[in-house]
């Protein structure tokens, strides 16, 4: 692309990034100012309003006034009209017959044709007469005191009140009614009452514009439209009626902005608070902001028809600089399409011939560089080609050194969860001991592990054979070969043919997949089969297992065979311990006869109400031995104070308190129940710190002494003792529930009643 239409995109690109910024900056800086006289007009606006409001309010309270005062000429009796004693359905139209009758409507009817804002003024006496003018039918029985307008009248009989805005049958225009109590030598003789007309307010505010745009609402405590600037079908209505976007409570905030049907709406709320009544004024932003965008759209383009014009006057001048440069620049790309040492000859400008000779003397220099460097490269690409041959001799080593490490690290994590496999009794182990081997041995298809068991033999994982028929099928033992390690069998099935019964070899042979080679080894330990681990090649395929796949099997065969063992021991261990334990329980049973059974149960609920809890295997493991073992401690308490029928005495209360320590004591003896006696040490505490023997609370409370708390007193309530009978599962599981949050954990008591409650 030539340097002059370069210049001149340039140029254009900056002058319209300019204008725009320009044009935006304008644009928002005027809008915070609209914004700010929109503002401050609709405020100017409401306090107008309040203030011809306020005025239009003040007058109507004179005049109530000024009739109270004129009341005084005329005596109010009970010759007044009233209708209180007329019964039956229907409207009667008023006879004012009586000369206070005649008096009030003379006052009545004189103060209403001076008074053209006022539409009715009525009078209700306390002993229920009325009068109004004008005149209009009531119902039978009509008794003023027992309307609103009477009666908040008389909550302030000292001040005018206004009653609310309303319309009446003879007219349209909305009416707000004013009243006052009258009183007579500290009596009360009735209440005055005003029906103003809000005409001239409501045409105030319907003429009402916010910079010819926003209107105006006027609305009352109880959320009714009294009068706006939009449109009169909308006065006494909700404003929800005008749209239901106008429920949110942000509408009522001093200054706020939401939507309205779609569209942005500014918003302004101010409240009158003699009267309860809030003022309202919605804009549209859009509208509120049109001049503002069309003025900014008419600077845009006027500068841009400036920049376009000063673009056409530049073009002829510039186009006289631009030549020489254009003209450098072509034979300069020249060079770089291999014309290496063509000279260039420009005449132009000065500077641009310094820069011609300058060039010149660089392609000289160039041309030198050039020959010295292609010795140069000869000689890399000498060196490039030996490091080519040796880079591939180091890739295949690499790869070789990270089977071999990947094969190694497999190993060392099977080897590591191999103890804590054993001690959780977990088969998953030889599941993924199974799988390992089949990704080391990636020609292997299916393959299997199974289980000798006494006299069952049992298949616990598959690879491609069906794992669930195996499992369903009655295999013994003495239908196991005598396998040789790590053997290579072909043709597998032939060979179990020969050996299964054929009600057991139908079955196997629909489980398990045709296979054409077999590594078979066989779990072992001083002689005696644990199980089977094989792995197979499919019949159709054209693989075949080497020795060193065989080497492989047999490793991890001894890993799963050092499982077996080792869960065998850890079995053995477990079952020692519990017979130890076990008789530890009977010698407390000699001891404390009516404890007879009760640990078993303590372990029992305890189990319940950890499973209900959601703990782990290995954590309901430890609640049951706790649970067992939670009063080994009393065989160091006297017989004869574990047997008393009658209160103990306190030196007797605190050897019994102490038999959680001395069990402890005792626990922490073996190994492996260090965590045990802790829990038996604090089975006694407290929720609420009122326990023994430490008086600890809450949390600091292990969970478990915790479940054991609960599990320990449901049984015994649930347990004759010397010193009282037992009680109901029912009543117990209340006195949980009472206690909870005091003597026990109220999360675990919950849990416990819930539990023990669906169980039983």
């Amino acid at each position: 692309m030539r340097i002059l239409p370069k210049l001149e995109l340039i140029f254009l690109s900056v002058c319209l990034a300019v204008i725009l910024i320009f044009s935006l900056v304008s644009y928002f800086q005027n809008r915070q100012t609209h914004l700010k006289h929109f503002y401050e007009s609709s405020e100017k606006e409401i306090l107008h309003f309040e203030k011809v409001i306020d005025t239009f309010f003040e007058e109507a309270k004179a005049n109530v006034l000024f009739l109270e005062d004129r009341l005084g000429e005329a005596p109010i009796d009970d010759s007044l009209f009233s209708l209180v004693g007329l019964t039956g359905e229907g409207k009667v139209f008023p006879a004012y017959t009586s000369e206070t009758d005649e008096k009030l409507l003379s006052l009545f009817d004189s103060f209403l044709k001076t008074h053209p804002n006022i539409t009715m003024v009525y009078f209700g006496s306390a002993s229920g007469g009325y009068i109004e003018v004008p005149i209009v039918e009531l119902g039978k029985g009509y008794d003023p005191r027992v309307r609103p307008w009477f009666q908040k009248a008389l909550q302030n009989p000292n001040r005018v009140t206004i009653t609310g805005v309303y319309r009446t049958l003879f007219s349209e225009v909305s009416q707000l009614g004013i009243v006052k109590a009258v009183t007579r030598a500290g009596e009360l003789s009735g209440v005055i009452g005003l029906s103003v007309s809000l005409k001239a307010l409501t045409d105030m505010i319907q003429q009402a514009k916010i910079q010819e745009i926003g209107h105006v609402f006027l609305i009352d405590s109880a959320g009714t439209i009294l009068a706006n600037s939009l449109d009169p079908q909308y006065n006494f209505g909700p404003l929800s009626s005008v749209s239901p976007d106008l429920s949110d409570p942000q509408l009522f905030q001093r200054e706020a902005a939401l939507y309205v049907n779609g569209k942005k709406t500014l918003s302004v709320s101010a409240e009158n608070y003699s009267l309860q009544w809030r003022y309202l004024i919605l804009a549209d932003e859009n509208e509120l902001f049109e001049s503002l965008q069309l003025y900014t759209f008419y600077l845009a383009a006027f500068a841009l028809a400036i920049l376009v014009s000063v673009l056409l006057l530049t073009i002829p001048v510039s186009r006289g600089f631009s030549h020489p440069i254009e003209e450098f620049s072509r034979q300069m790309n020249r060079f770089g399409k291999q014309h290496f040492f063509e000279k260039i000859n420009i005449k132009g400008f000065r500077e641009i011939e310094e820069m011609s000779d300058s060039f010149n003397a660089m392609t000289e220099e160039l041309k030198a560089l050039l020959d010295k460097n292609k010795v140069y490269n000869d000689e890399l690409e000498r060196i490039n080609e030996t490091l080519k041959n040796q880079n591939i001799e180091l890739e295949e080593s690499s790869e070789r050194l990270s089977e071999y490490s990947s094969k190694v690290e497999e190993m060392i994590w099977i080897t590591s969860r191999m103890c804590s496999s054993a001690m959780e009794k977990d088969e998953n182990f030889l599941k993924d001991l199974l799988e390992m081997i089949m990704g080391l041995v990636p020609k292997a298809d299916y393959g299997s592990v199974s289980l000798v068991e006494g006299e069952r033999w049992r298949f616990v994982h598959t690879v491609g054979h069906d794992i669930e028929i195996l499992k369903q099928l009655p295999l013994t033992s003495d239908l196991l070969q005598e396998l040789q390690n790590a053997k290579l069998v072909d043709h597998l099935m032939e060979t179990n043919e020969r050996i299964f019964p054929p009600d057991l070899y139908e079955p196997f042979w629909r489980a398990t997949k045709p296979v054409r080679s077999s590594i078979l080894s066989r779990l072992k330990f001083s002689g005696q089969t644990l199980g089977t681990l094989s792995i197979d090649i499919a019949a159709e395929s054209e693989e075949q297992f080497t020795s060193e796949d065989q080497k492989i099997v047999q490793t991890f065969s001894n890993v799963a065979s050092a499982f077996l063992t080792m869960q065998k021991y850890i079995q053995q261990q477990e079952n020692f311990q519990k017979d130890l334990i076990t008789s530890m329980i009977r010698l407390l049973e000699i001891h404390d006869p009516y404890t007879k059974g009760h640990s078993e149960n303590v372990a029992k609920i305890s189990v319940n109400i950890a499973e209900a809890i959601g703990l782990d295997k290995s954590q309901i493991s430890r609640v049951f031995w706790s649970g067992l073992v939670h009063d080994i401690g009393k065989v160091l308490v006297p017989g004869a104070i574990l047997s008393k029928p009658s209160m103990l005495t306190a030196k007797e209360y605190n050897l019994i308190k102490d038999h959680p320590v001395w069990g402890a004591r005792v626990l922490e003896t073996f190994e492996d129940l260090q965590d045990v006696a802790r829990y038996v040490r604090f089975h006694h505490e407290r929720w609420d710190g009122l326990g023994y023997p430490e008086g600890i609370e809450g949390e600091d409370i292990p969970l478990i002494s915790r479940i054991l708390s609960v599990a320990d007193a449901l049984e015994a309530m649930t347990s004759d003792r010397p010193y009282r009978e037992k009680i109901s599962l029912a009543e117990a599981l209340k006195e949980i529930e009472k206690n909870a949050g005091t003597q026990f954990d109220p999360k675990i008591a919950q849990m416990a009643v819930k539990s023990i409650k669906r169980l039983s």
